[in-house]
């Protein structure tokens, strides 16, 4: 089915007149590179955007500076002429299962419909230069181009009211049944009023966003839902994301007000998990590293799975380290005599330490 599924990425990192960022280019670069793999999408249905393309040399004013509004403009356009196409042959507007939306970059909230990208020639006094993504993905949505619609937002959200708002330049569309039965995944990387953040991330210390990040770690096997070898749902998605992102987050970090813990994301209401399946896995696992303690040496350890205390890992200590390999849950490691227990949550974010 992802054969008919389409997308648009887009990656701003340099911004004359905002400041550059480090990491966005290279986690639009990363989405692009899981749509074309484990997705499935044809690369004819892809739509990169990144900032890359138009430079070097980076412009001296943010007035020639690129990718543009219009450059996003452009590729959302091709699918509504196709879908047009499509409609004058009697076939009506739909073009697929899914179209997924990916922007990341500056961003910011001008009212109550959902953050926008800047791009690379906006300023402050010009913030009109934006792409509304929420926007782009309801008209898709409700126009019955596509089944689902799956946006990605790895943007700030702080509040501009007064920045005017650029609204997809399509007459209104709407298909009854589209808006009854169409279902949508909305992941911001912020709530509304905040500001999202990268930072350099294990295992290669590169920058990126750290919702991105969590982002294809849990499409990529670590959000699978619970009880499944295969499946990412958008429920799993949703609870991954909410729960896990503030791991790539320090103490301190978490402390400090202007750093945003939680995502906020969006499921359409009547998209039951069991039927709305993100993306289909390989069952995958991730390095946890166990420290004991000169004393443990000979003692038995169990590494109990925490939904039914399954033992799944068992040994006895003759090394003061034991490396083993887990997949996504909550577990507790076990040593009996003394009763000792640690409880260990395995996101796949980053290597696990355990000192029991």
């Amino acid at each position: 089915m992802a054969k008919t599924d389409w997308a648009i990425v887009m990656g701003v990192s340099k911004y004359p007149a905002l400041g550059d960022l480090d990491g966005a280019e290279r986690d639009a670069s990363e989405f692009r590179d899981w749509l074309l793999t484990a997705a499935g999408v044809p690369k004819s249905h892809v739509s990169p955007i990144v900032t890359s393309d138009f430079h070097p040399p980076v412009p001296e004013s943010e007035f020639e500076a690129k990718p543009t509004p219009e450059h996003a403009e452009k590729a959302f356009d091709r699918l509504w002429k196709l879908a047009k196409t499509s409609a004058a042959r009697g076939d009506g507007l739909r073009l697929g299962r899914r179209l997924y939306v990916y922007l990341a970059g500056h961003g910011f909230e001008p009212k109550d419909d959902g953050p926008v990208l800047l791009t690379a020639n906006a300023s402050r006094e010009q913030p009109g230069y934006h792409v509304a993504g929420k926007l782009y993905a309801e008209h898709f949505l409700r126009s019955g181009c596509f089944e689902e619609v799956l946006l990605f937002m790895d943007t700030c959200r702080e509040r501009c009211d007064q920045a005017p708002l650029r609204r997809p330049p399509f007459a209104p569309s709407v298909n009854p049944q589209a808006v009854t039965d169409g279902r949508f995944f909305h992941g911001f990387a912020t709530r509304w009023s905040l500001r999202t953040r990268e930072k350099p991330l294990p295992p290669d210390g590169l920058p990126g966003g750290i919702f991105t990040r969590t982002l294809l770690t849990g499409l990529k096997g670590a959000a699978r839902k619970p009880g499944s070898e295969h499946q990412v749902t958008a429920h799993s998605l949703k609870n991954y994301l909410i729960n896990r992102m503030r791991d790539l987050l320090t103490p301190e970090e978490r402390k400090d007000p202007d750093v945003q813990e939680w995502p906020e994301v969006h499921i359409a209401p009547d998209a039951e998990d069991r039927d709305f399946v993100l993306v289909e896995v390989e069952p995958v696992l991730f390095p946890v590293i166990v420290h004991f303690a000169p004393g443990d040496k000979g003692k038995r350890v169990e590494v109990q799975r925490g939904g039914d205390f399954k033992v799944v890992e068992r040994t006895r200590v003759r090394a003061l380290e034991w490396r083993i390999d887990l997949a996504p849950d909550t577990y507790q490691l076990v040593i009996p005599d003394p009763l000792r227990m640690v409880l260990l949550k395995v996101s796949g974010l980053e290597e696990h330490h355990v000192y029991p």
